[in-house]
């Protein structure tokens, strides 16, 4: 079979070739140790491949999270789902778009159905609503963007590059490194001049771009091990910890008390339901929030005094009593406080939840 990469919108006429007298035939797309090519090189068939993948085991660890704990559904994303995105990333991968405020950045719509696969992984791994902020589920799940892992992949493979531990065909494409005046050690590179954006996109200008910006932060040349380290700190934020609760239906209610959509009457009416016309407590003496919701509604006076038993009792012990009245503590503990007990007051709060019967379907 023949196979063209080709750009142009008006395909030239190439000859038929001819093995032992029979025509060779001409394909769109090859299969390349797994990479799908297509002849204009845009990926769509080989990313919609591991999209159909990924979202099977989606399904799977949806309908698991009824039974298993955050950790092991937490590794099942990055086994099941994120393996398939990753791989050959740092090929397919496209720069987010950097636009005038307030938009910011930007992803492309190839990058975004991607992007679009791990907020879908999130919601089935925290058990929260669809329309929940993407940026607040990473935070609790200690997750970096997929685009901002893709571009601390290439910096990663540039690093291998450098170092000779790929064959010579990659580093021979790098332009002469130049050094850092101040330390003879690092080195960097000129930028890469790009005509077009498809060029400046692909590996060779994109990673010697982050390269150079990374580089300032280190005295001499780092290992790929602190590399790694110094890199992803950047991007991945630290996971919120649950202290090995394991209660995953409860686990869900403060997940979703956390990114701010549950079904309290003032996150509905902020995300626009259309069942939800007023954010008023079905009390009448409040908009129905989370601080009223722990704090003040009376139809939930009886739980509310059990809460705040088990609570009072740690705080005292602690002698953070002043605390009492702090709506983060109910859902995330406190730094002073030992893991023990902080689980005793998370799984108050989640007793305080099911006991008030607020959040059942």
């Amino acid at each position: 079979m023949k196979f063209y990469f080709l750009k142009k919108k008006i395909s030239p006429n190439h000859p038929q070739l001819l093995f032992n007298g029979v025509p060779v035939a001409k394909v769109n797309n090859q299969n390349h140790l797994g990479l799908i090519l297509d002849s204009k090189l845009s990926f769509c068939n080989h990313l919609s491949e591991k999209i159909a993948k990924a979202k099977k085991n989606i399904g799977i660890i949806r309908h698991l999270s009824r039974y298993l704990p955050l950790k092991t559904l937490n590794q099942m994303y990055k086994f099941l789902v994120r393996s398939h995105l990753d791989y050959c990333d740092i090929i397919y991968h496209e720069p987010a778009v950097i636009n005038l405020p307030p938009i910011g950045l930007s992803l492309t719509m190839l990058m975004e159905n991607v992007e679009r696969i791990q907020y879908q992984a999130a919601l089935a791994v925290t058990g929260t609503w669809k329309g929940s902020s993407r940026n607040k589920l990473y935070e609790e799940l200690g997750w970096e963007s997929l685009s901002d892992r893709r571009k601390c992949r290439r910096v990663l493979q540039l690093h291998k590059i450098i170092n000779e531990e790929t064959p010579p065909y990659l580093s021979n494409k790098l332009p002469r490194p130049r050094r850092v005046q101040h330390n003879a050690t690092i080195a960097t590179f000129p930028n890469i001049f790009c005509r077009t954006n498809r060029y400046r996109n692909s590996f060779n200008p994109d990673a010697i771009s982050s390269w150079n910006t990374c580089m300032s932060h280190f005295i001499d040349s780092p290992s790929s091990r602190l590399l790694k380290k110094h890199i992803f700190s950047l991007f991945r934020p630290s996971p919120k910890i649950m202290f090995e609760i394991h209660d995953p239906l409860g686990i869900q209610y403060l997940f979703q008390l956390r990114v701010g959509l549950s079904p309290l009457k003032s996150h509905k009416k902020h995300h626009n339901f259309a069942d939800t016309l007023s954010d008023k407590c079905s009390c009448t003496l409040g908009i129905e929030n989370i601080s009223h919701f722990l704090f003040q509604c009376p139809l939930y006076t009886t739980q509310r005094a059990s809460l705040a038993a088990s609570v009072i009792l740690v705080l005292l012990r602690n002698n953070l009593n002043h605390l009492g009245n702090q709506e983060r503590l109910y859902l995330y503990g406190h730094d002073s406080l030992n893991m023990n007990d902080n689980k005793a007051i998370l799984l108050s709060t989640i007793k305080y939840i099911k006991d008030t019967k607020r959040f059942n379907a």
